[in-house]
């Protein structure tokens, strides 16, 4: 009798220590980040917008008198930082370059695609951006899009999103 409770208990130790070293040794792998693509207006983006940084107006295209809009397709990712950038249309290289090196900087709010903690994924905001670059009066300046432009998505935007509706409601 003696015997058989001690195997018992041995039993039950043994199991005890397998589930609790259940997974130890496994790897670990990495989290798969599941998220949606939220399309945006201009207007939206910039509303959606924490930090902001506008560009400056380089030196290289002052010189060039440069001058005209920088229309740009901006990702944001599921955290809300710049994930990168397409060039629509911009009078100038160095314009473009002065354009994504202010919008790294920028971070948007995240959004979920649900209100449900336990199902919700966050989203990837896309969105359209517009800067004009402007020399008056030998003063160059930066400005922002005019607020019909930032309600309304230029052609080469809505082409490369697939989108037919010029004018989105988000």
């Amino acid at each position: 009798m003696r015997k058989l409770k001690f195997g018992i208990l041995m039993i039950l130790v043994f199991a005890l220590c397998s589930f609790t070293l259940l997974g130890k040794h496994q790897d670990k792998k990495k989290l798969f980040v599941d998220y949606t693509e939220g399309y945006v207006t201009e207007l939206t983006l910039r509303h959606q917008a924490i930090t902001t940084v506008m560009p400056l107006y380089p030196e290289e295209a002052i010189k060039a008198e440069a001058q005209g809009l920088v229309d740009v397709a901006v990702l944001f990712d599921e955290n809300g930082d710049f994930r990168r950038m397409k060039v629509l249309e911009s009078p100038h290289p160095a314009i473009s370059k002065a354009v994504e090196k202010a919008l790294k900087q920028w971070t948007v709010r995240v959004g979920y695609d649900s209100p449900y903690r336990e199902t919700r994924l966050p989203v990837r905001t896309f969105g359209e951006l517009r800067f004009h670059f402007v020399i008056k009066d030998e003063v160059a300046t930066v400005e922002i899009a005019t607020l019909e432009e930032q309600q309304t998505n230029s052609r080469k935007y809505m082409k490369i999103t697939g989108s037919g509706d010029e004018k989105r409601t988000n």
